[in-house]
């Protein structure tokens, strides 16, 4: 997991957080050292506010993902908007990096907060508390630290603290917490609790990454399996389908492996046929599929079109096999239509190998049986096999 690159809490800042605690009243901290500008309020403000959002954190880290990764930041940045609006700030500005969205802002409330609150708004009012908020939000995300406003130290305790997320080491995002006037500024121990909830919050944000493409990559293994026993089946299939009916036993597989709206086997002959299953009659073909592939390419995948080269048992171009689907297809599929091209190919030149010999064959029981000789087939016990017409004679 990755972990914040700049000023994470330490044991020894935990230690100062919560050491000499009442044996009997263990809920209220009592610091063992004052800090510069710190007090008891704002130390225990730091406190409250880390462990009400480790508790939500909990409760994500145990859901399940969303279907995307903006889907998690939402649910993870309103999180800790929720835990922190109130209390620790009046306003939780969350910009996010290299995107043209507008910004997030949650404002303090009259009522409840509620998850729902954290909506793209006006940022009038927090702008006149921090003019320089672009100026600090970028820079957090340019230099991956935490930063504050004012940072002239002689001006005080800094009413804003911006810190970033880095989610899989990358600046996904910047969280400004601003305060107004009726609450002190920003005490090391306050601030050091902004970066604890920040790393917290990208830490979650990967785990559900994670676990997002972790089930992405089980259900691709299922179905790339699924598809693999139908690639065998169709295999077979072909095997004993007559030489005729190849074809057609190809596009009646594909649409059914791919959960095709259309298949064409296009055979470049000669002379060149079509063979083609449509869910809806009458659908034009994309003139584009005719053309053959580039030279040397197996397959190509081109909107919701997957194409794959049918080749002899030669390996010489003979054709191509164009399945068009209702989605985008995945990089597996164009694997799978390879194979299926290639299973294709292999059956239309097996079974035009048999028709060859078939109409060989015949064609030498016509010769021999025209013949104005007797012809007889006896076998090695002396049984007479077959003999022509002459013979019968």
């Amino acid at each position: 997991m990755t972990h914040h690159r700049e000023q994470l809490p330490t044991d020894e800042t935990r230690r100062v957080a919560e050491a000499d605690r009442s044996p009997n009243e263990s809920d209220v901290v009592q610091p063992r050292r004052r800090r510069a500008g710190e007090d008891d309020a704002a130390i225990q403000r730091a406190v409250d506010v880390a462990r009400r959002f480790a508790v939500v954190r909990t409760s994500l880290n145990a859901g399940g993902p969303g279907a995307s990764l903006e889907d998690d930041f939402v649910t993870v940045l309103s999180a800790l908007a929720e835990s922190v609006v109130g209390e620790f700030c009046r306003w939780c500005v969350v910009d996010v990096v290299g995107s043209d969205r507008p910004r997030r802002l949650v404002r303090d409330g009259l009522g409840p907060r509620r998850t729902s609150d954290f909506e793209d708004g006006d940022a009038t009012d927090v702008l006149e508390r921090v003019p320089a908020l672009d100026d600090v939000m970028n820079r957090a995300a340019h230099e991956a630290r935490r930063q504050r406003y004012p940072m002239d130290v002689t001006a005080g305790l800094p009413s804003c603290v911006v810190a970033p997320l880095l989610v899989h080491d990358v600046v996904v995002a910047t969280v400004a917490l601003v305060r107004d006037d009726a609450t002190p500024g920003y005490g090391p121990m306050e601030a050091t609790a902004v970066d604890e909830m920040a790393w917290g919050a990208a830490n979650t944000l990967e785990r559900l990454d994670l676990r997002r493409q972790t089930n992405i990559a089980a259900n691709a293994a299922q179905r790339v399996a699924s598809q693999l026993r139908a690639l065998i089946t169709t295999s077979i299939s072909l095997q004993m389908a007559p030489g005729r009916d190849v074809a057609s036993v190809v596009v009646s597989r594909a649409q059914s492996l791919f959960d095709a709206q259309s298949v064409l086997l296009i055979d470049d002959g000669p002379p060149q046929r079509v063979v083609r299953a449509d869910r809806e009659a009458d659908r034009p073909v994309n003139d584009e599929l005719v053309a053959p592939l580039e030279s040397g390419e197996s397959a190509s995948s081109s909107g919701n079109w997957l194409v794959a080269s049918v080749r002899d048992s030669s390996g010489n171009p003979r054709g191509r096999l164009a399945i068009l689907r209702s989605a985008p297809s995945f990089d597996e599929d164009v694997e799978i239509v390879t194979l299926l091209a290639q299973t294709a190919g292999t059956a239309l030149s097996a079974s035009e190998l048999s028709e060859a010999v078939r109409a060989s064959e015949a064609r030498w029981r016509v010769l021999v049986d025209s013949a104005p000789i007797g012809i007889i087939e006896v076998g090695v016990d002396e049984d007479v096999r077959w003999w022509n017409r002459a013979a019968s004679a």
